[in-house]
């Protein structure tokens, strides 16, 4: 910084703190020494006192001094500048303010938030500037809009300052900062100034790219750049839940739940016994600890009990460190909905007493309670099932597992009971002879059955020769649940034998048998046929489709090892409970993952229904374009409402980064912007480029406690 005088001719004042030295020259005269006997005694005590009185003169002398000094330089309006190098101009200049709206800038310390600071401070450099600089405001968000070329609406400036949010995600300030030097651009005057408000928050800084640059008619010029702190230095420790998964415990019991929280430290010292809840409804229902070391991450397994229905529930970690906190990320929200207990029928074709051989065994045990949760199927054989025709409506879920070819009655119910929402589940083998399934199953087979083939069937190397799942449909909701090893286990399933069915394109036929079967009733085709899994050589191996409000999904296999090992694999019992939820609408066919902030979320209906609003955390409407959702722009529970059917509800978070308070060096980001053309600045006040920091008025203060001081002297 330099000093200069907005009137240095006044400034030549400051001479005349030389006057009270020429007065006391002029005031001092030689003694003509006088022999005088008395006045010994007088000199002996002026001796003693010399020293004192000299050193009061020498005080006098110096508080005069300070009042003409002080007063001289007061007159020529001293003040503090920076060096010419860093200066673009004298006089006004085009000034961006740049207003940091990232996640971080939530910080809050003592009580007041970091963003809360930028505007205040954003508002002082708008009273700093003269009235013909004209100034432009940015508010750097993840969406900012390119800023707005210079004007002199001061209005309009500090309506956008005061009406400004922070926002949950990271902003990019270098990208707002290249923006706002591109609209200085626009304004005529040379003199350019970008002012930063930021609490220098590493995520939102990108120092490999570009230095902000402003193109002039007379080529590029580096602007001045003013970076404010608004942080004034200090470190933002900061803890975050950064992620929650909720997975189903079947093992552990009927909805039981685990769920797994990743937490986050950003700060750079250690903690131990960090509290994590787990809340459901508002109430903590689990509880446990976590130690996190400095800039680390750490997951917490919770378990809890869900009952049946939309479960919204939150994991929060205690506040964070006495520094200061940022409180929006020590709660994460997840929904989730919890299937019902299932009532599922069971028909065995194939009853035995040696428990491995019996056809419906594995099915019965991998839908057992202790393994999935629901209530345990109801196991008849065809005959006794066949009694059943007037009381399915008390299943949800029916599995017929290679049975023969049922009476018209009971065929006739498993239709009315598909139609009206039930699920069906068909497992093929050695009692099943296709026409006279093709004929009693008319419209409910996805596909007609056609012949059985066999795959190198008790020969030498049959295990090697055996058909395997080579193509798979991973998005579908039964395939869903499988990842890395688990699908290996299924594509690693053997099987000798599987019918191969018919093309789907003679429906026509189907809808002619099916109403020979059911006459005066109205035919209702299947639709939406879909092939969940195929064999190597292209042969459908399970296969889905609709029946008016129900599903029914075909096996070209059986369930049990006689034509098949997949019932001695680690994936069918997955498979199995999938197929049971499924099959009685207790899986909801569209997944609904967590999602990420900026994120756009497709939201499709059931069948039957429509969209009639969808609600974000604050309970307020949200568009929806051709069945998306804008990006999300809040954190929390969205509710997606039908109307005709039960509410849909998913949970949105903040990215994991966006957490991250580590800053950026100041120095650092400084010698990125140029030397000599960056400054650091604790405050926004006499920011304009034409003016410096003003001194005169400490002159003043100066000249005045001098004056006091000299009559405090005088009196002595």
């Amino acid at each position: 910084m330099n000093l200069s005088f907005l009137n240095p001719g006044l400034a030549f004042a400051a001479l005349f703190a030389a006057l009270p030295i020429l007065v006391h020259l002029l005031n001092r005269r030689r003694p003509r020494p006088r022999p005088f006997a008395a006045i010994a005694l007088v000199l002996r005590s002026q001796k003693r006192n010399a020293r004192r009185l000299k050193l009061r003169q020498l005080l006098l002398l110096a508080a005069r001094m300070a009042v003409l000094g002080a007063i001289g330089f007061a007159l020529g309006r001293p003040e503090l500048v920076k060096p010419a190098a860093a200066r673009v101009a004298q006089g006004p200049a085009a000034t961006a303010i740049v207003i940091d709206a990232s996640f971080s800038m939530r910080y809050r310390i003592g009580g007041e938030t970091l963003f809360s600071r930028a505007q205040t401070e954003a508002e002082r450099a708008l009273d700093a500037l003269s009235p013909d600089a004209p100034a432009t405001v940015l508010l750097c968000s993840a969406t900012t809009e390119p800023a707005a070329a210079p004007h002199f609406d001061r209005a309009a400036q500090r309506r956008i300052i005061t009406e400004a949010i922070a926002g949950y995600r990271v902003s990019d300030m270098t990208g707002c900062m290249a923006s706002a030097a591109h609209s200085l651009g626009e304004s005529p005057l040379a003199g350019k100034r970008i002012v930063v408000l930021t609490n220098l928050a590493a995520t939102s800084l990108r120092l490999d790219a570009p230095t902000p640059r402003v193109t002039t008619p007379h080529g590029e010029v580096q602007p001045e750049v003013a970076l404010i702190d608004v942080a004034h230095g200090a470190a933002l420790p900061n803890t975050a839940v950064i992620d929650v998964a909720v997975e189903a415990a079947a093992a552990q019991g009927a909805r039981q739940y685990s769920v797994t929280a990743t937490v986050a430290n950003f700060s750079d010292r250690a903690l131990t016994s960090l509290p994590v809840a787990l809340k459901n409804g508002g109430r903590v229902i689990s509880k446990g600890y976590v130690d996190l070391p400095a800039k680390s991450t750490a997951k917490k397994v919770l378990g809890a009990q869900f009952d049946s229905g939309p479960v919204e529930g939150s994991v929060e970690i205690s506040p964070d460190a006495s520094v200061g906190e940022l409180p929006d990320d020590d709660l994460r929200a997840f929904a989730l909905r919890v299937p019902r207990d299932l009532r599922t029928l069971l028909v065995d074709g194939a009853p035995n007493t040696v428990k491995y051989r019996d056809a419906a065994y594995f099915v019965e045990t991998a839908l057992a309670p202790q393994r999935s949760g629901h209530a345990a199927p109801v196991v008849l054989d065809a005959d006794a099932a066949a009694a059943q025709t007037t009381d399915l409506t008390k299943f949800d879920v029916v599995f017929l597992v290679d049975i023969p070819a049922p009476s018209a009655a009971f065929a006739g119910a498993l239709r009315a009971f598909v139609q009206g929402g039930g699920g069906l589940f068909l497992s093929l083998g050695e009692r099943v002879e296709p026409d006279a399934y093709n004929a009693a199953f008319a419209g409910l087979l996805p596909q007609r059955l056609h012949l059985v083939k066999s795959v190198a069937e008790n020969v030498a190397g049959a295990a090697a020769s055996a058909a395997h799942f080579a193509r798979a449909d991973w998005n579908h909701p039964l395939l869903q649940v499988f990842s890395g090893a688990d699908r290996e286990s299924l594509t690693a399933a053997r099987t000798t034998r599987y019918f191969l069915l018919q093309a789907a394109a003679p429906v026509a036929a189907a809808r002619l048998a099916l109403s020979r079967v059911d006459e005066g009733q109205a035919a209702d085709s299947h639709s939406n046929t879909r092939t969940i899994l195929a064999y190597d050589d292209g042969s459908p191996a399970l296969v889905e489709a609709r029946y008016g409000a129900g599903r029914v999904v075909l096996d070209t296999s059986t369930v049990d090892r006689s034509w098949s090992d997949l019932a001695i694999r680690t994936a069918f019992l997955p498979i199995m409970q999938q197929l049971a939820l499924y099959l009685g609408g207790a899986l909801s066919e569209r997944e609904n993952p967590p999602a990420l902030l900026g994120e756009t979320r497709e939201v499709l209906a059931p069948q039957g229904a429509q969209v009639t609003a969808v609600l974000d955390p604050k309970g307020d409407k949200l568009s929806l374009a051709n069945g998306k959702l804008p990006p999300l722009a809040l954190p929390g529970i969205y509710r997606v409402q039908f109307s005709a059917a039960p509410q849909l509800a998913f949970a949105c978070g903040t990215e994991p980064r966006a957490s991250d308070t580590t800053r950026v060096d100041a120095k650092e980001l400084a010698a990125y912007l140029g030397e000599g053309n960056a400054a650091l600045a604790d405050s926004a006040q006499s920011l304009d480029p034409s003016r410096g920091r003003p001194l005169w008025t400490a002159f003043l203060a100066l000249a005045v406690l001098a004056f006091l001081g000299e009559g405090l002297l005088m009196r002595r």
